[in-house]
């Protein structure tokens, strides 16, 4: 649909859908960097700041097209620079739900993050960039259901004979590996360590005893997993 007349207003050509992208993931792992050193910051507000500073960073070389590997590296000595004490072991409080409550800080959720790490707790939560790849995974499985469906399938979202389900299952296998690929290059660069994205086939079959994995809709499995 990016491609129709619909969009005739926005220059989406594969650079800026690829620097959007980027965009997504970078601000993920700065969420992160961010949840993980904030409970046990030396200075109060240090984190906050050294995250702002990234940010910034890293909206200007989105903005200039600047590399953003070096945005990356300049951030990651940002944050290797602040001053934390982690021997006193917080408990870790994962956070799920609604896609908005879930990833948002601020009134969305009543200030949630940070009302646990009040309480002395380390917050975890989802990334943006999984639910990414969970549609990615939607489209595959999709795909798989419907390869030997594709001469009466012609349904508003069916494949029909014009589409290709095959191609369309190894395209998405591919964009799920490029995915992560990008995403852990970044991770790197940024010094997040020891974060791993989710393996959504092994999610969607955990998960199926539960909940059908033919019901879509919202996120799906994804949270009964």
């Amino acid at each position: 649909g990016l491609a129709s007349e619909d969009a005739s207003g926005l220059d989406l050509d594969k650079k800026t859908l690829f620097r959007a992208f980027s965009g997504f993931m970078l601000g993920d792992i700065l969420n992160m960097l961010a949840l993980r050193n904030r409970p046990y910051e030396r200075e109060p507000g240090a984190s906050d700041q050294a995250i702002a500073r990234c940010r910034a960073l890293i909206e200007r070389s989105l903005e200039q097209g600047k590399p953003l590997l070096w945005a990356c590296f300049q951030c990651r000595k940002i944050i290797a620079a602040l001053k934390v004490d982690r021997t006193d072991p917080r408990p870790r409080v994962l956070i799920l739900g609604e896609f908005w409550a879930k990833t948002t800080e601020g009134e969305g959720n009543y200030n949630l993050f940070r009302f646990l790490e009040s309480e002395g707790a380390e917050v975890v939560t989802e990334s943006v960039s999984d639910w990414l790849l969970h549609q990615v995974w939607r489209a595959k499985w999709s795909a798989e259901r419907r390869e030997s469906l594709v001469k009466h399938d012609e349904g508003g979202s069916g494949m029909g004979e014009q589409r290709n389900p095959t191609l369309a299952k190894w395209t998405m296998m591919a964009v799920d590996r490029i995915f992560r690929m990008v995403f852990y290059s970044y991770a790197r660069a940024l010094g997040l360590k020891g974060y791993r994205l989710t393996d959504h086939d092994a999610l969607a079959e955990l998960s199926n005893q539960y909940m059908d994995s033919h019901l879509g809709g919202g996120e799906d499995h994804m949270e009964i997993g």
